[in-house]
């Protein structure tokens, strides 16, 4: 799966590299950015898979690789004005993670939990500390805007 979504991922940023970088950085920049967010991407995905499970009345909670394919086919639909540094890609992947895994979550303690796993999985696959990790999170929907048209009945969760 590594390979799949790392290769896809690869050849969307060599299609969409932020302009104006020599061509050395921009190899730079989708490497590293490409490695880190399919590593993330990974790591979320079993630890979803280990933290929730289906129950009488949570019976969708099964996790599978149409929910890593829907975090990736998000990705995809980025843009070069809107990524612009590595952070940036980052921050979508919260966003679509959010909406792929967050969005089948029920109550608030699975919200909470979730949250406290995406800061734990940032934390341990990046260089972030506990802070700023959970800030981050934190802060989806204000830093993450889809990119994705809004109808007019959308809204924020």
């Amino acid at each position: 799966m590594q390979t799949i979504f790392g290769l896809q991922l690869k050849e969307h940023l060599r299609r969409i590299h932020p302009p104006s970088e020599s061509q050395e950085e921009v190899e730079e920049f989708r490497i590293s950015v490409q490695q880190q967010i399919v590593r993330l991407a990974m790591y979320l995905h079993r630890r979803m898979s280990s933290a929730f499970h289906p129950t009488a009345l949570k019976f969708h909670y099964v996790f599978n690789l149409r929910d890593i394919s829907n975090v990736f086919r998000g990705l995809m639909l980025s843009s070069s004005e809107s990524l612009t540094k590595s952070e940036d890609l980052l921050q979508l992947w919260l966003h679509e993670s959010q909406r792929v895994y967050g969005d089948k979550l029920l109550d608030q303690d699975d919200l909470e939990k979730f949250d406290k796993i995406l800061a734990d999985v940032l934390k341990r696959n990046t260089e972030m500390d506990d802070q700023s990790s959970l800030a981050m999170v934190s802060n989806i929907p204000s830093i993450a805007i889809s990119h994705r048209a809004l109808g007019p009945h959308a809204t924020n969760r």
